[in-house]
């Protein structure tokens, strides 16, 4: 059902006309939708609902034509859909997002803003993380569209509650977004490599082992490497009483034998 949520394709489309155009922000969507910038990001962070009028009036300019249309217009038109908009599947909603924020540095920036030194600008983010400045700027606002970060009145940003807990533990159980948890994988596992070669031991842990099992026990052993990669990071966050470096957990558990 998520899938054919409208506000998840206008994230989609939003993150591709900033992929063409690297100066083109939400305010600019906002205009080409004919739309009040903060009634935009409200829907874009499924704050509230799209109804059939307001899909038929934006789907246009936002490029969705028929028949892909006829998809979303079910979707609002589903009383289940309509009951339910604040009570979907919180793990759905995230995969979904997922896709929008595939590349290693989203992540990482909610992060980074919890660092004791961490300054609101795309200049420290870009230097910090060794990405371009309209890369940290395009994933900043993209971070706070989807609601993973809040700007707060000073100017700084924070890491909302909406952040929290769906970025800590990626699964591939969902195959409707399996391609952007490759890249993501993909992205920091050439990190790790890196990390070998120029950091030292001290300062990382990479560990593997090896051994023979039976297949059908693979499901409960998923299940213990969530409930530990969770325990252990609540650990640390608790324990951090200064945050000076975010640090990426990846634990990988696969046959090396076929079938």
């Amino acid at each position: 059902m998520t899938e054919a949520n409208f506000a998840t394709f206008l994230n989609s489309e939003l993150v591709r006309r900033q992929t063409t155009n690297t100066s083109y922000s939400l305010r600019a969507f906002a205009r080409d939708l004919n739309i009040e910038p903060s009634l935009l990001s409200k829907i874009l962070r499924k704050k509230i609902p799209v109804t059939l009028k307001m899909l038929e009036r934006l789907a246009p300019s936002a490029g969705l034509l028929e028949p892909a249309l006829a998809a979303y217009r079910e979707y609002v038109k589903s009383a289940e859909g309509m009951k339910h908009f604040d009570s979907l599947q919180d793990k759905q909603i995230r995969h979904e997002e997922f896709k929008l924020i595939q590349d290693w540095y989203h992540i990482t920036i909610v992060e980074l803003t919890l660092l004791s030194d961490f300054k609101p600008t795309a200049a420290w983010i870009s230097k910090k993380l060794g990405i371009s400045e309209s890369e940290a700027s395009m994933a900043v606002e993209r971070l706070i569209t989807l609601g993973f970060l809040e700007k707060t009145d000073d100017g700084n940003f924070k890491k909302s509650g909406h952040g929290s807990p769906g970025l800590r533990i990626v699964s591939d159980d969902y195959p409707s977004y399996i391609k952007a948890l490759r890249q993501s994988i993909h992205q920091f596992g050439d990190k790790a490599m890196e990390a070998m070669h120029e950091i030292s031991p001290s300062h990382r842990a990479n560990t593997t082992l090896t051994v023979a099992i039976d297949s059908s026990l693979v499901a409960e052993a998923k299940k213990k490497i969530i409930n530990f990669t969770r325990s252990l990071v609540d650990e640390l966050e608790k324990k951090s009483k200064t945050k000076n470096h975010v640090y990426e957990l990846m634990v990988s558990f696969f046959p090396l034998t076929k079938d």
